[in-house]
């Protein structure tokens, strides 16, 4: 038990430690190079769901570890292609990422992050199959660390600042490879080179047609608010929402993927527990994001007594309307995962498309930044308040063919 608490422990930390250097970063640049950088990190976060097609979930999952090493090298001959991808989707997304200089160069190193995130996609992935959390925390904490510091040293440079923060992102990504992927020469020796396997993708066809549809509809919707915002606002604004954002997601996002992983541990999808009733799970969780709120907006306003001017000021302005936004996505956040684990995907699948075209008729139609984003806010609660109503029906539905199979 000890054991177990002091790996959540370091789980928790090397998780804050990350957000709180994320934090940082965006305090250190300036607001229309972060504005561009968040949207960079947006269309990022969208990559990771289709990077290798889901297939990082059947690493975890295979049953013998030939398959997983099949699997993994299929999947590395997936990326130099989804990274092609995110690059043309980041160009058409944020058009103004062409007039970066130096256009060729930036253009290459926007392709190796991808690069490198899908990479750590697949590391992480192998880790979650090992069970060792211990060096999933160190993982985690390493490239935070490394990234922070690359970063910060090329922008004591004289070359382009966003080109050096992604440079950076690289940089921190590649030396985290290399510190977990240290002392596991025979794994890497059957991975290398990467090869196609006949029947893969047929195999985990489960994934590519259910689960990753569902869950690139859910995080293209989470990533539309900042790349909308870029649409409608200058540089600098956008870069003072963009920090908002990320004050705000830092808490929510901690607390959502606490909350997500006692769910699955406790097998609550199963519909029976004996750890307390449902009801008061859901009232303990809604109290909790309603607190880490009433923090936010209640810092934001004494901050904004005695910061009157400034790049501060200008971004804690925006705390108490951006903060909706990533309560309205956490709200949902157990339930998203709860969803599929109970078998699912259709369910999740329409929940989640239909949220996203709501959220693509905000991107066309809106024309200022604040009104968007309280409109994706009402999207993300919307499609929370259904995931909360659909599952307890599943609870009812699944009974009788999970225990068959259980059996």
């Amino acid at each position: 038990m000890t054991r177990t608490r002091s790996l959540m422990a370091l789980a928790f930390g090397a998780r804050i430690v990350s957000a709180l250097l994320a934090l940082g970063m965006a305090v250190i640049v300036a607001p229309a190079v972060f504005g561009f950088y968040g949207r960079l990190q947006a269309i990022g976060l969208v990559f990771a769901v289709f990077a290798v097609l889901r297939l990082e979930r059947a690493i975890v999952s295979s049953a013998s570890t030939t398959e997983a090493v099949r699997v993994t090298r299929c999947a590395l001959l997936l990326l130099p292609a989804t990274s092609t991808v995110a690059v043309l989707a980041a160009f058409a997304l944020a058009p103004d990422l062409a007039d970066q200089p130096p256009r060729y160069i930036f253009t290459a190193l926007l392709f190796i992050a991808f690069l490198a995130r899908g990479l750590l996609l697949l590391i992480n992935a192998w880790l979650l199959r090992s069970g060792n959390q211990m060096r999933l925390s160190y993982l985690v904490l390493s490239q935070a660390v490394a990234q922070f510091a690359s970063q910060a040293l090329l922008l004591t440079t004289d070359l382009p600042p966003l080109a050096m923060l992604v440079a950076g992102e690289i940089m921190g990504a590649l030396l985290a490879a290399a510190i977990a992927a240290a002392g596991h020469r025979a794994l890497l020796a059957r991975l290398i080179p990467p090869r196609w396997t006949a029947g893969i993708l047929s195999r985990w066809r489960r994934l590519i047609l259910f689960n990753l549809p569902a869950a690139l509809a859910s995080q293209t919707l989470v990533a539309l608010p900042l790349i909308t915002v870029g649409r409608l606002a200058d540089h600098a604004t956008i870069g003072h929402i963009a920090l908002a954002l990320r004050i705000a997601e830092a808490p929510m996002a901690l607390l959502g993927s606490a909350a997500t992983s006692f769910a699955v541990a406790a097998g609550l999808w199963r519909g029976r527990t004996s750890l307390t009733s449902p009801l008061q799970l859901v009232l303990v969780y809604f109290a909790s994001v309603m607190l880490f709120g009433f923090l936010l907006v209640g810092g934001a306003w004494g901050l904004s007594l005695v910061i009157i001017e400034g790049r501060i000021a200008a971004t804690i302005a925006y705390i108490p309307v951006v903060f909706l936004l990533p309560a309205a996505i956490v709200l949902g956040g157990p339930h998203a995962e709860l969803v599929t684990y109970a078998g699912a995907e259709g369910q999740a699948f329409s929940i989640h498309v239909t949220a996203l075209i709501a959220g693509l008729a905000v991107f066309h139609w809106a024309t200022a930044p604040v009104p968007a984003l309280l409109s994706f806010a009402a999207i993300a609660g919307l499609r929370s308040l259904v995931l909360w109503l659909v599952l307890p029906r599943l609870f009812r539905a699944l009974p009788d063919k999970r225990d068959h199979n259980e059996a």
